[in-house]
């Protein structure tokens, strides 16, 4: 669930996405982690962008996960 992932509601707006997703960026910087768990927590924040962070790949995503958003400016 990209949604938890990056601790937003299925119905944030595409500036709330972004700006998740630039807080869980800059949580990664100065964390002292194995460079496998570097790849691993970078290659899951890029998929969650490709998903949710494109509005057309966001709709699928959740069409496909049974999850209706109302329409809101921004999304």
């Amino acid at each position: 669930d990209w949604y938890a992932f990056l601790g937003v509601s299925p119905r944030a707006s595409g500036g709330e996405i972004r700006a998740a997703l630039g807080r869980k960026a800059m949580e990664m910087q100065g964390t002292p982690v194995s460079a496998t768990e570097v790849a691993r927590r970078t290659a899951a924040l890029r998929e969650a962008q490709a998903t949710i962070g494109d509005p057309a790949t966001r709709a699928e995503y959740d069409r496909r996960r049974g999850i209706a958003r109302e329409a809101r400016p921004g999304n």
